[in-house]
């Protein structure tokens, strides 16, 4: 048995760990451990990637909030996302034609595979299409257009000054006219520099909605949810979904195979805390 604790001033710290899989690849170190209350535990270089238990919590909001304002949600692009949740939410709506991932170590797909069983039911969708390569690539990327962009792995704020513009707006240009990108805002909420720096970026795109995740991840407990694009339908007021796989699961009276998302309360998910409004600047509140 082994603890867990990431190097962070906010930290989760989990004990009693059981090692399932270790690896080093030229890019990273990769540990998968089991707890006994929250099931598995994906470590990537010493940082909490997910929790089992609490997973739904972190991608489930990051893909069917945002897909709450398409109407008809047919290709996705998904950016990281080696574990394989984002794109099996992607996967769940009937309208979906293509889900892209682009993952730069193939060996946290191969680890997934041996140990996850939601991971085969994505894999082998005929709709699913994985590439190995650095995600950033997709910023020079201008052939095809997404309803969907998915960014589940790096910090998009720590490019802006690389590219020396907004890499928030890159992606935009990815989008249909409908479309929406999605990312959770990397480490924790309150952290103003961090938050500051996704804003600045986030700035210069078109229409921007924020959500709050209450997930210990990345690290950090408490993260900022910006989801933006062209999208008309894009706001803080939660309004009518627009989706037409959401709306007809509502419609039949039955929902969507949720752990925890639920389209009847997209108004929780969408309500900004004072506290939190308080740390928005004063245009934004």
């Amino acid at each position: 048995m082994v603890t867990f604790q990431e190097a962070d001033n906010v930290a989760i710290n989990l004990r009693d760990l059981e090692v399932v899989a270790r690896a080093r690849t030229s890019i990273q170190k990769i540990a998968i451990y089991r707890h006994a209350i929250l099931g598995r535990v994906l470590v990537l270089d010493g940082e909490l990637h997910h929790v089992e238990a609490w997973q739904a919590h972190y991608h489930e909001p990051l893909v069917h909030l945002p897909a709450s304002f398409i109407p008809q949600l047919k290709t996705a692009l998904v950016l990281g996302g080696g574990c394989l949740f984002a794109a099996r939410e992607v996967l769940k709506y009937s309208t979906v034609e293509s889900v892209e991932l682009i993952e730069h170590d193939p060996a946290v797909v191969e680890l997934m595979h041996r140990h996850y069983p939601h991971a085969e039911k994505v894999l082998s969708d005929r709709r699913f299409n994985l590439r190995i390569g650095d995600a950033r690539q997709a910023y020079s990327e201008r052939e095809k257009r997404y309803d969907l962009i998915v960014c589940d792995c790096f910090d998009i704020s720590t490019d802006n000054r690389r590219l020396r513009s907004s890499a928030y707006a890159r992606l935009q240009a990815l989008l249909t006219p409908n479309g929406v990108c999605s990312d959770v805002l990397y480490r924790h909420v309150l952290d103003q520099p961090a938050l500051r720096r996704s804003l600045k970026g986030l700035a210069q795109c078109d229409r921007l909605t924020l959500s709050l995740i209450a997930v210990p991840e990345y690290p950090g407990v408490l993260h900022l949810h910006a989801m933006w694009g062209f999208n008309p339908f894009l706001s803080q007021t939660p309004g009518p979904i627009k989706n037409a796989v959401q709306a007809s699961s509502l419609k039949r009276g039955s929902r969507m195979k949720f752990e925890f998302y639920d389209p009847r309360h997209r108004g929780y998910f969408l309500y900004l805390p004072p506290y939190l409004r308080h740390a928005l600047p004063r245009s934004m509140r």
